[in-house]
């Protein structure tokens, strides 16, 4: 979690994604539970979005930042396309979760961790291709910008996994609600 979701952990990103291995849906599921019990109080919720050959896609965001990400209008005209209901965090990460098992990674999902509208159009009308930078996504405008973002990540991650092997305990880190 910490090496996968620092930015996120930290305040400084609406979301994460990331994998993890586990033998049953319900095992994961019990520790996403008991994460949530701890984490949710502080802003932070967590959630199995995919579970395929005992591994599951874990969601983790700030529930606020996602909130008022998906309440902007830009993003809700964006997401109306893709048959998204944005007044309601629940039912979009539900649609989201339908959207996963049609198909393998639904570009869409750039809002839901937090990136640039446009670079995520970008992405879809050039399938992917004839960016100017890749990073933590691939970027097509304001590179300048991207580039003090991802160092900015990298710098948390780097941060927080130092904090973390001096044994720093995850609620530690956890910055407060934002």
């Amino acid at each position: 979690m910490v090496q996968h979701a620092s930015p996120t952990l930290a305040g400084i990103k609406t979301a994460n994604l990331f994998q993890c291995k586990a033998d049953c849906e319900q095992e994961i599921s019990t520790c996403i539970q008991n994460w949530n019990h701890i984490l949710n109080p502080k802003g932070i919720r967590l959630s199995i979005l995919k579970y395929k050959r005992k591994h599951a896609l874990i969601y983790l965001f700030r529930q606020q930042l996602l909130q008022k990400t998906l309440l902007d209008i830009a993003h809700i005209e964006f997401l109306s396309r893709f048959g998204y209901d944005c007044h309601c965090v629940d039912s979009c990460l539900e649609h989201l979760k339908i959207r996963l098992r049609q198909h393998d990674f639904p570009h869409e999902i750039g809002v839901f961790l937090g990136y640039p509208l446009h670079d995520i159009k970008a992405f879809i009308a050039n399938a992917g291709q004839h960016y100017t930078m890749s990073g933590y996504w691939k970027v097509y405008e304001n590179v300048v910008q991207a580039e003090k973002i991802f160092g900015l990540y990298q710098r948390c991650t780097k941060e927080y996994c130092t904090q973390f092997a001096k044994g720093k305990a995850i609620t530690q880190l956890v910055a407060a609600g934002k």
